[in-house]
């Protein structure tokens, strides 16, 4: 069982698309959060006023979703049983190489949270952003696995499959 987890903006955005082929995993996934301890991890926000109004994650799941959508219903059902868990950037070090690694810089901040939670899941279905390279990389310098919908849901319940991108061949 996770102590918590991280999902990329794309897997809520699948988890209303019945037309994509993540969509049963995602769904899966978000419901299956309702009943387990697992926090769903958010960057802290720039001040701590405003630690969720400041957060980009939170940001970005306001811009690309639409309320009522799953994603945001789940996320705010969490928050209000103390399950959202808000996680401090990681040291200049750590963003360098994450920079660098991480080539598109709105994904950056779901990598470094991962790095930052108890988990050190991130939970996602970009492919360009987090390529098998990527996330061989994540895996062995940050300790962080990405992971798809489905293999996530396994490690929160039995049964289940996924993809962890970094036990993947790379593209030939």
């Amino acid at each position: 069982m996770l102590d918590d987890i991280v999902i990329d903006t794309n897997v809520l955005e699948h988890a209303r698309n019945p037309g994509v082929g993540f969509f049963t995993d995602a769904v899966k996934l978000l419901k299956r959060l309702l009943d387990v301890e697992t926090k769903w991890c958010l960057d802290e926000g720039s001040r701590r006023r405003e630690a969720w109004r400041g957060s980009r994650m939170y940001g970005e799941y306001v811009v690309r979703l639409v309320p009522g959508d799953l994603g945001l219903s789940v996320l705010t059902q969490l928050a209000l049983t103390e399950r959202v868990r808000l996680v401090p950037r990681p040291a200049r070090q750590v963003r360098e190489a994450i920079a660098r690694n991480v080539h598109d810089p709105s994904d950056r901040v779901f990598a470094e949270v991962a790095f930052g939670s108890n988990g050190r899941t991130l939970v996602t279905h970009d492919d360009a952003a987090f390529t098998v390279a990527t996330a061989r990389w994540l895996r062995r310098q940050l300790s962080v696995d990405t992971v798809d919908a489905g293999r996530a849901f396994a490690a929160l319940s039995v049964g289940g499959t996924g993809t962890d991108r970094s036990q993947q061949a790379p593209p030939t």
